[in-house]
């Protein structure tokens, strides 16, 4: 579809060029008007289309009523993620099967969750660590610092460096991996570890799965442990990085937000202004993916 639109753009601009050869001054003039005019109706439609793009993936996303309220009972976050990137568009650079786990550290540098295939996977960036494992039917609301479960993951001590992490650890006989099948009605213990930003443990139920494909998980925060700290965590000093500022302005100004001004050093991005409270994680997310680094708003 973009290549048939460019074609007929480079066609459209041709073809105008080559006319404009022969028409008189007061002619290009009129010619540029009308060009103008369309040019503008075009936007208005195109806007008219994100609008409802971006009205449809919320109505997608969204849990119910119902769900938000058992969640917040036992003290979790109710969330939907679609399978294996299903709802990813080529204009839209955020994935909806991906769940970052700011509970446990912020932004870009959280440890995070995809579902494909039919199950949870560990999304491990630079520095971050991540273990998973399924617990059966243990109810969220009934884990707490001194579950097994929790005492064991708890245990673990992350090496110096995140590259010498291992793939899987047993601890206390209960093993910990990368990946688990997804099965309704069980409970995952994950731990995620970013070095020097946050290191935290989380229970995870898989309280349904739809008829689409999607399915709601009830995350539920149970303890914060310190970070391990390497060098690399000392944080170098702030330069102001033009490239970047302008390059979230954009992607701001691309997805319809004009009111929020960018600050942007190497090391983070600082937000001011006003978002609609419905759209303040997607603001968050757009500078975050686009400067790949930690956001203050």
């Amino acid at each position: 579809m973009r290549y048939i639109l460019s074609l007929f753009i480079a066609v459209f601009v041709f073809a105008s060029f080559a006319n404009a050869q022969e028409l008189s001054r007061s002619q290009k003039i009129e010619e540029l008007r009308i060009v103008s005019s369309q040019v503008e109706q075009t936007e208005n439609q195109l806007d008219t289309l994100k609008t409802r793009r971006r009205e449809m993936l919320y109505e997608l996303l969204a849990v119910s009523p119902k769900d938000k309220a058992e969640a917040e009972r036992i003290g979790a976050k109710a969330v939907r993620l679609f399978p294996d990137d299903m709802l990813h568009t080529e204009i839209e650079e955020r994935s909806y099967s991906v769940y970052p786990l700011t509970e446990i550290a912020r932004y870009y540098f959280a440890p995070r969750i995809e579902y494909k295939k039919d199950k949870l996977f560990v999304v491990e960036r630079d520095k971050v660590v991540i273990f998973v494992a399924n617990i059966g039917g243990t109810l969220p609301e009934t884990i707490d610092k001194r579950t097994k479960e929790i005492i064991a993951i708890s245990k673990y001590e992350p090496p110096k460096d995140s590259e010498d992490a291992e793939n899987e650890i047993t601890v206390d006989g209960l093993t910990f991996g990368k990946s688990v099948p997804v099965v309704v009605g069980n409970t995952y213990i994950l731990r995620g570890i970013s070095y020097g930003i946050g290191d935290g443990i989380v229970a995870i139920k898989i309280h349904r799965k739809d008829s689409d494909g999607s399915i709601v998980l009830f995350i539920k925060k149970i303890r914060d442990l310190s970070p391990p700290e390497t060098a690399q965590s000392i944080p170098p000093p702030k330069v102001i990085d033009e490239a970047a500022k302008k390059a979230v302005e954009e992607a701001f100004y691309r997805k319809g937000f004009y009111e929020i001004s960018v600050e942007a050093t190497t090391t983070e991005i600082t937000l001011r202004g006003t978002v609609p409270r419905e759209r303040m994680g997607e603001a968050i997310m757009t500078a975050m993916e686009t400067a790949k680094r930690k956001v203050n708003n």
